[in-house]
């Protein structure tokens, strides 16, 4: 007699459901857990020196500054969005480790703009901060993979190509939808990446719609879709600006996110 099986039709036994089970796994496995730790002890000390050295104005234009304690029940308001907001990200349905401490960052980075204006904060300084917030932590990640680039070549041109195909491995490994889905390509020394699919955008949009919060997605664009400008400078190290230009953008409306690093930005070719 299948005991487990008549409980489970009678309802005393609820039904299992496998993909959602796989889903929890890897919402919670320890990878998972120890890239979270990391996220949150590095934005933690990003706020607190970035909050301490600000003033802030709230929609009546009125300046403030926050102190400790206000920066500590800040953060503590923001840790408490993010839990409420992971469960709709979806990261157990990522099909790949790498993509989800990016999705992580975008659910910090939105819980911070709305717990910021929900304390008074005015919408375009709040967008603003975020940004600042969310490129010291983007930029340790690319310190990461661009150290050992700058190691190995001295010609800026190599560095952003090079540094581009580590980046594509972890953390933006095109695993396809819903995680990343990147075509990759080549125009002369300049490196050309399609992102069809960007996980942390659709959080980020779905978020926007259910919430009925447009300025979730707007800090959103005015931050994670930023990065990249500096990122291609910032890496090739060559006193030169111009290593990256961005023909499409998903957060504008357009199907795919169009990048090209270029590799001779002094030479302005």
């Amino acid at each position: 007699m299948d005991f487990k099986g008549t409980c489970r039709r009678a309802g005393m036994i609820p039904a299992l459901r496998p993909n959602l089970m796989v889903g929890d796994m890897r919402d919670t496995g320890l990878p998972t857990r120890i890239a979270r730790f990391l996220l949150k002890r590095f934005v933690h000390r990003t706020d607190m020196r970035i909050l301490a050295s600000r003033s802030l104005n709230d929609v009546d234009e009125r300046q403030f500054r926050w102190l400790g304690d206000e920066t500590k029940q800040f953060l503590s308001d923001v840790e408490t969005d993010v839990a409420a907001r992971r469960p709709a990200a979806k990261l157990g349905d990522l099909p790949s480790f790498g993509n989800r401490p990016m999705v992580d960052l975008a659910i910090n980075t939105v819980s911070a703009d709305r717990v910021l204006r929900r304390l008074g904060a005015e919408p375009s300084l709040s967008a603003d901060i975020v940004a600042d917030i969310g490129w010291e932590t983007y930029r340790g990640l690319l310190s990461f993979h661009s150290a050992p680039i700058r190691l190995i070549t001295r010609y800026p041109g190599r560095r952003p190509r090079w540094t581009n195909r580590l980046l594509l491995v972890f953390p933006f490994n095109p695993s396809g939808a819903p995680g990343y889905r990147v075509q990759v390509s080549r125009e002369g020394p300049d490196i050309l990446t399609r992102f069809i699919n960007c996980p942390p955008l659709s959080f980020a949009r779905r978020l926007g719609e259910a919430t009925g919060d447009l300025q979730v997605l707007e800090a959103f664009k005015r931050s994670s879709c930023s990065y990249d400008w500096p990122s291609a400078d910032w890496i090739a190290r060559d006193g030169c600006q111009g290593h990256y230009r961005r023909t499409r953008s998903p957060s504008q409306g357009d199907p795919e996110c169009g990048m090209c690093w270029r590799a001779g930005a002094c030479l302005g070719v």
